[in-house]
């Protein structure tokens, strides 16, 4: 900027020697052309150096650098609590020993056979347990057959009825017998507590089911085992029908002898 004010003052301002020729003044022409081209370049070197420093005080460009993206966070559901299970406690069985009520015994025909009084007598001569000192007041009737049943024991009316058939061999009939009269002695002389003992003398719960419903057949019963083993007692050759478990042993009829007195 300096020299270009101090050529354009020497070529406008007439200040060269009055007797300089032409040359002179193209030379100076040229010098000043040269000087004002040596400016401008001055100029622009200065201006680019002045950009520059400019930069460089600015400092260096800093790279855009992205800030990381924070992670989403993903809600968890809750777990589903597992449903709670109640188990129903098993039910109680009560045990009585009241028998069911008995259906009233029917009308029977008479005995179609004009020995059955003394086949009655001698079925129960052969039966050893004394009925009318420990079951006082019940009756045996032996009657003919009757479709579905062998015996019956009636509790209310301490009645037994035995069916006959003719294909029955005689300790068969001792089986029926002794069977009802196992039931008229578990209604006259058994206590709650003699239940129990002889349910666990069987191997099954003091508590079991002791009582077959009203006419039903009873070989699944504590009252059905029973009588099934006091017939035992009296016959091994009449078969065996409990569903309770195996004909009882020495030890079983031990307990039933003491239970019975």
């Amino acid at each position: 900027m300096l020299v270009t004010a101090v050529a354009l003052t020497h070529l406008d301002g007439g200040s060269f020697p009055p007797h300089s020729d032409g040359r002179a003044v193209e030379v100076a022409g040229i010098s000043v052309q040269r000087a004002m081209r040596d400016a401008e370049r001055s100029a622009d070197a200065a201006s680019t150096r002045a950009g520059s420093g400019a930069s460089a005080a600015a400092g260096p460009a800093q790279a855009s650098v992205a800030s990381p993206t924070a992670p989403t966070a993903t809600a968890v559901p809750a777990p589903t609590p597992e449903p709670t299970v109640t188990t129903a406690p098993a039910p109680v069985t009560t045990v009585t020993t009241t028998p069911p009520p008995s259906t009233a015994p029917v009308s029977e025909p008479a005995a179609d056979t004009a020995g059955q009084g003394d086949l009655r007598e001698r079925v129960l001569a052969a039966i050893d347990f004394p009925i009318e000192q420990r079951l006082p007041g019940w009756r045996i009737e032996f009657l003919g057959e009757r479709r579905g049943y062998q015996g019956l024991t009636y509790s209310q009316e301490r009645l037994i009825r035995v069916y006959v058939r003719d294909d029955f061999t005689f300790e068969h009939l001792v089986h029926v017998t002794a069977h009802e009269l196992g039931h008229a002695i578990d209604i006259d002389l058994l206590t709650t507590e003699d239940h129990a003992r002889w349910n666990e003398a069987r191997g099954r719960g003091a508590d079991a089911t002791w009582w077959a419903a009203s006419g039903a057949e009873d070989y699944s019963s504590g009252a059905g085992d029973w009588a099934e083993s006091f017939a035992w007692s009296q016959t091994t050759e009449g078969g065996w029908y409990s569903k309770i478990g195996p004909p009882p042993d020495a030890a079983d009829l031990a307990v039933m002898a003491d239970i019975i007195g």
